[in-house]
Parts: structure tokens; C-alpha cells; sequence
């Protein structure tokens, strides 16, 4: 339980400080951006919330068995695949809560600098109505979009899943990082520190 409640603090306050410096950025460059590309960045941020929606669903519903197979067979990125149905619970919280939530901060910050904008070009509107819209308009467009997304992801759930995992393995490949890496391999090597420690302290 208190493991629990301390991973559950952890992602609060790591959303808390993203979100805090997002509105600290947004709220200082946003505002001097482009009609066009504010309308273009508020699209492609919707995407990235209705994408990471889809993830956070697809971990949860995913079979383990058909990605072991693949697994076993050596498929680059099954691996990945396999970690983050174990981990769905971990990942559907960052996906659906934290990234969702940064998404809806930085929609709400753009969504405000597309009303400036237009308000800035002079065009005969009233502020108060044009945010109005603005911001139904990107609500209805990020409520719309995870609720078809809900439903394809639960369908190709395990596609989905073995996606994410593949590109989990070209980023490990580029970077050298091990993000997939379970506590059984970490047990391991903390095991064998443990051990060669010990052996230099007989030394």
C-alpha cells in the first residue's frame, strides 16, 4: 500500500511540475505565435492526447500470450511489448493521466492564443464569444477523438501494443538505454553488485 500511495505521489508531483513549467512557456511564447500555426500546434497536441489515450487503453486490454509467441520467435520490439502489458497499470497512468492531462493544459494555453491572435488581427468578434468556441470546439474534438479511439484500441489492442513496443526497441537501438528492463534482470544485477562487492571487501 505505501508503495502504492508513494508511486502515486511521485506521478502527481512530476505532473504537477510539467504542467506548471508547460503553463510558464505557454504562457510567455504561445501568445506571440502565428494564427496559423497556434490553429496547426492545438491539432497536433489534441493528437497526441487522443494517441496517448489509445496507448493507455490498448496496455490494459493487449493478450500476453500472442506477444510472448512473438517473443520467443525473437520479433524486435515483442519484448517491449510483453513489458508494457505486465506494466499496464503504470503505463495506462501515464498515458491517460499524465500525458493526457499535460495535453489538456498546453490545448488550453493555445486554444487562448488562437483568441488573441484573432482578437490581435482586428477581426469583428467578441473575445468572450470566440473563446467560447475556441475552446468547445477543442474539447469536443479531444472527447470525440478518445471515444472512437477507446473503441479501435480494445479491437487492435495487441497491434497497437506491439507498435509501441517496436518503437521502444529503435529508441533502445539508437540510445543504448534498457526501458523495458524488469525488476527480475534489475534483481539480477543488483544480486550481482551485491556480490562483487562482497568479493572486494574478502580482498
Amino acid at each position: 500500500m505505501g508503495k502504492r500511495i508513494s508511486q502515486a505521489l511521485s506521478v502527481a508531483l512530476a505532473t504537477f511540475l510539467i504542467s506548471l513549467l508547460l503553463s510558464v512557456i505557454s504562457n510567455t511564447a504561445i501568445g506571440y505565435l502565428p494564427l496559423a500555426l497556434s490553429v496547426l500546434l492545438l491539432v497536433v497536441i489534441i493528437l497526441v492526447g487522443i494517441a496517448a489515450d489509445i496507448v493507455g487503453v490498448a496496455v490494459t486490454a493487449a493478450d500476453e500470450s500472442s506477444l510472448h509467441a512473438m517473443a520467443a520467435h525473437r520479433v524486435h520490439g515483442a519484448i517491449q511489448a510483453v513489458w508494457l502489458v505486465r506494466h499496464a497499470d503504470r503505463v495506462a497512468n501515464i498515458a491517460n493521466d499524465v500525458i493526457g492531462d499535460i495535453a489538456g493544459t498546453m490545448s488550453g494555453a493555445i486554444a487562448a492564443s488562437i483568441v488573441f491572435a484573432v482578437v490581435r488581427l482586428g477581426f469583428p468578434v467578441s473575445e468572450t464569444v470566440l473563446s467560447t468556441l475556441v475552446v468547445a470546439m477543442s474539447a469536443a474534438l479531444t472527447v470525440g477523438g478518445k471515444a472512437y479511439g477507446k473503441g479501435f484500441s480494445i479491437r487492435r489492442a495487441d497491434d497497437i501494443v506491439f507498435l509501441v513496443g517496436r518503437v521502444m526497441f529503435q529508441i533502445e537501438r539508437l540510445t543504448g538505454l534498457t526501458i523495458w528492463q524488469n525488476g527480475k534482470n534489475k534483481r539480477k544485477e543488483r544480486g550481482s553488485e551485491k556480490s562483487s562487492a562482497r568479493r572486494k571487501a574478502l580482498s
